[in-house]
């Protein structure tokens, strides 16, 4: 298990976020034959997972993740929307304060 506090995500679920360049999100992960055999995963016992690309025309600058150890079907198709917004918010702001900077 991992210390108390200590931040921990998924080397699979940002795998697969890099190979897609798209939201991966899982009801599941644990039962999720895309990350079922994730030792992320499996180690940390991930359960509902939800992430999503921060996109610069087109390219990948970042990622916005979320999960639950305690609960499956945590995340539904409204929270990845909201959260997609709030990613392409954000990607902008990056991309402004790199410009500025």
């Amino acid at each position: 298990d991992s210390a108390k506090g200590q931040f921990v995500l998924s080397r699979a679920v940002l795998k697969r976020l890099v190979d897609t360049l798209g939201t991966v999100r899982s009801a599941d992960a644990l039962g999720d034959k895309l990350f079922s055999r994730s030792d992320s995963v499996v180690t940390h016992r991930i359960r509902s997972v939800l992430a999503v690309p921060l996109l610069v025309r087109g390219e990948l600058t970042g990622a916005l993740y979320c999960d639950s150890r305690a609960r499956t079907g945590l995340f539904l198709d409204g929270d990845a929307m909201l959260l997609s917004g709030i990613a392409a918010h954000a990607a902008l702001a990056l991309e402004q304060y790199r410009k500025a900077d």
